[in-house]
């Protein structure tokens, strides 16, 4: 699981390369001297599509994770006798996560469409379907991994392809940085907080 967390931005990059080619390649053949507006409207219209899919498979992955871990507390403090997600829980995941991305999501979204690069709307609609597909085949596979990481690096790969000077490099590598050290913090985070409880709260089991 942890291989999937670590190898899911480098799967994003590629998807979003791969999807930008394809369907930089259907432009060529096919929509070569259609108007640049003509063209920008159409994919527009196309995320009301991509935009909804990579939206739910968010949630596949990123709410299960949380599901997985609060079920996995449940169980080893007693307050369930066998592994499952109880209802409530799936409610405060489901709802955590949206209310979490409609308050802090737009963050997320300028600085991916405006600081990292100026995503158009092929760009936008390529990142969007390589970011789900990557998303909803780790989730098939129950394999646990940041949408987010994804998503980013789905941008990265398709702009990169293209122009790599559209790209901001001091924000890509804030970011980079940011992915690699998430998991060691949230881990020693974890366990910080572990002792503090264990020694002036209760006596956790170990």
């Amino acid at each position: 699981m942890l291989l999937g967390i670590v190898l899911s931005p480098a799967t994003g990059f590629l998807a979003g390369a791969i999807l930008l080619i394809i369907v930089s390649w259907i432009l060529e053949i096919f929509y070569k001297k259609t108007p640049t507006n003509k063209l920008n409207k159409f994919f527009r219209i196309a995320q009301i599509f991509s935009t909804p899919f990579v939206s739910f498979t968010h949630g596949m992955n990123d709410a299960q994770n949380a599901m997985g871990i609060i079920a996995a507390t449940l169980l080893v403090g007693g307050y369930i006798d066998k592994f499952y997600v109880p209802w409530w829980v799936k409610i405060t995941c489901g709802v955590a996560m949206g209310l979490g991305t409609f308050l802090m999501g737009w963050k997320v979204v300028k600085t991916l469409g405006w600081n990292l690069t100026r995503i158009e709307p092929k760009h936008g609609f390529s990142a969007q379907l390589a970011a789900g597909s990557v998303t909803l085949l780790h989730s098939i596979f129950g394999i646990p991994i940041s949408t987010t990481h994804v998503i980013c690096s789905a941008v990265i790969g398709g702009t990169v392809l293209e122009n790599p000077k559209r790209i901001k490099q001091i924000v890509a590598r804030n970011m980079v940085i940011a992915w690699i050290t998430t998991i060691p913090l949230a881990a020693l985070s974890s366990a910080f907080l572990y002792l503090i409880l264990n020694r002036f709260i209760c006596n956790l089991p170990l």
